[in-house]
This record gives structure tokens, C-alpha cells and sequence, in this order.
């Protein structure tokens, strides 16, 4: 393995593990909003509620992660994001759409808030991964 690739592991398994004690520590305000909204409603009305809020509340935050992103990015790398936020959209609404079906198949009212929670990971996934991205920019440029 070469030196390069060693140290590219190496930097990826102390991001992750700072990550995740960070998440530990502090979760994100979103998230935070939501545990605090969950507790308030227990109910599974009140459980679909609280993650319709905070579905909105994660896509409003992956919009506001690819306009900074954008901000920075030029020629390749901006038509690259674009490109792939593209076709990021259309798989996550082939998601949705599994998810809907999935929905159909499944017995009981604990399903609605299991996947809709799924909704919620995938947006949120996405919005942290954008914010990485600006990350690395902002502290691997000269």
C-alpha cells in the first residue's frame, strides 16, 4: 500500500472517529429539535409530525450546503456537483417512490414513521456530505 494511501486512511479513520465524538457530544441542532419534538408527542401522529418538520427542516439545510458549495466551486468541479446533485435528486426520489411502495406491503401504523424516517436519513445524509465537501475546501486550499 502506498504511503499516500495509508495516510488517506489513516486522516479518514480520525475524521471518523472525531465525528462520531462530536455526535456524541453535541447532536446536531436539527436533530436536537427533533428528539425535543418527539417528547412532546410520543404518539405515532405525533412521531410523522415531528419528522415532516424535520424532513423540511434537513432538505432547507442540504439547499443551503450545495448554494455555499456552489459559491465556491468553479468550471469541473462546480458542472461535477451540479451533475451529481442532479442525479442525487432523481435516485433519492426513486427512494421515495420504494419507500411509498414499501409503505402498501407492510401491516401496522409503526411502519409510517420507520419510513418516513428513512425520508429524513437520506436527506440528511446528503446534507452533511455537502457539507463535508465544503470542509475539505475550506481547509485544504492554500
Amino acid at each position: 500500500m502506498s504511503r499516500t494511501c495509508r495516510a488517506v486512511l489513516c486522516l479518514m479513520a480520525v475524521s471518523g472517529s472525531v465525528a462520531a465524538e462530536e455526535a456524541k457530544e453535541a447532536p446536531h441542532p436539527i436533530d436536537a429539535a427533533y428528539e425535543t419534538c418527539i417528547d412532546k408527542d410520543p404518539s405515532t401522529a405525533g412521531m410523522m409530525a415531528c419528522t415532516a418538520v424535520t424532513e423540511q427542516a434537513w432538505d432547507k439545510e442540504l439547499n443551503e450546503a450545495y448554494r455555499e458549495l456552489t459559491g465556491v466551486l468553479k468550471g469541473k468541479s462546480l458542472e461535477a456537483l451540479r451533475q451529481a446533485q442532479r442525479l442525487w435528486v432523481q435516485q433519492r426520489d426513486k427512494e421515495f417512490d420504494l419507500q411509498g411502495e414499501l409503505r402498501g406491503e407492510l401491516e401496522g401504523t409503526m411502519w409510517g414513521p420507520i419510513l418516513f424516517d428513512q425520508r429524513v436519513t437520506l436527506v440528511k445524509n446528503r446534507a452533511l456530505q455537502l457539507r463535508t465537501y465544503k470542509s475539505f475546501l475550506d481547509e485544504g486550499r492554500p
